[in-house]
């Protein structure tokens, strides 16, 4: 996936706190986000929406993801390329150790 639209590593870094142990997502006190989102959100658990594929998923800025691909690139620095296949199976289990970068039809013999 290469989107120049994509938030960078960075950005990412700055709104989310990425749990290895756990594989969850939790929201950052960010400065630039308006404070009624400061009063509410920073500490909670990020992207705790599960879509019709099973994937945990979540928006930044209004553009929705789904969390093992912002994972991937928080925990890698860098965006994935191809699918992010979940070795276990397991499409919620989002721990780093269980996420790994593979071609499509890597992902499919899963």
């Amino acid at each position: 996936m290469t989107d120049k639209n994509l938030p960078s590593i960075e950005y990412l870094h700055k709104r989310l706190r990425y749990e290895p142990e756990t594989g969850k997502l939790f929201w950052r006190d960010c400065e630039e986000m308006p404070a009624c989102w400061r009063a509410r959100w920073p500490g909670r658990e990020a992207f705790a929406n599960i879509n019709r594929d099973g994937y945990w998923k979540g928006n930044i800025d209004d553009r929705s993801f789904t969390a093992h691909r912002v994972i991937w690139a928080i925990y890698n620095g860098s965006w994935p390329v191809g699918a992010i296949d979940h070795i276990d199976g397991d499409r919620q289990n989002n721990r780093i150790t269980n996420l790994r970068d593979a071609t499509h039809v890597q992902n499919s013999r899963n």
